[in-house]
């Protein structure tokens, strides 16, 4: 909601459109075991819509200190509106199974999660070999909407600093 409000002005942008179906893919959030795509649908010019399928399998906090292990596929849907030029801002919806897994009791701990995400960025359009690629470089601030059945000892990473970047690269057709 809070996107939609923000996004009612578009300051007379004229995007060329005729490119509307994209496919995204996040590298950089590999190392840390999260495997993320994303299809991005234009319809209009500066509107589109965006569903994804989003894999957790990262340690919690850290793989060094880990107490527990995510195991949480999601299917993110969202909103992207270009404000001026490729100047962005994008909120998701991340509903999620979460299996976390305790390494202390030696059990799971299932629940349904949700996390909200807004996003402000801009896209950078390049061809390679005469194919239409971008890469979108964002900050995302994300809020925990809902938490399933955690443990005891399970804290929110996300409440102490939730501003990360997000880097996308892209293919249009």
């Amino acid at each position: 909601i809070v996107v939609l409000c923000l996004t009612q002005i578009s300051y007379g942008q004229e995007k060329d459109n005729s490119l509307k179906y994209g496919l995204e893919f996040f590298p950089l959030v590999i190392p840390f075991k999260i495997y993320s795509a994303q299809f991005v649908y234009g319809f209009s010019n500066i509107d589109y819509f965006i569903v994804g399928f989003t894999y957790l399998n990262n340690y919690y906090p850290n793989k060094k200190d880990a107490i527990g292990q995510f195991h949480s596929p999601t299917i993110p849907i969202g909103y992207r509106r270009y404000l001026w030029n490729n100047l962005n801002i994008e909120g998701q919806l991340w509903p999620a199974y979460n299996f976390y897994y305790d390494f202390n009791e030696q059990r799971y701990y299932n629940g349904f999660d949700l996390v909200g995400s807004i996003r402000f960025g801009y896209k950078i359009d390049f061809k390679i070999k005469h194919l239409p690629f971008y890469a979108n470089f964002q900050l995302e601030y994300l809020i925990g909407l809902y938490k399933g059945n955690k443990p005891e000892n399970f804290d929110d990473v996300d409440t102490k600093f939730p501003i990360f970047p997000a880097f996308s690269i892209g293919y249009n057709w």
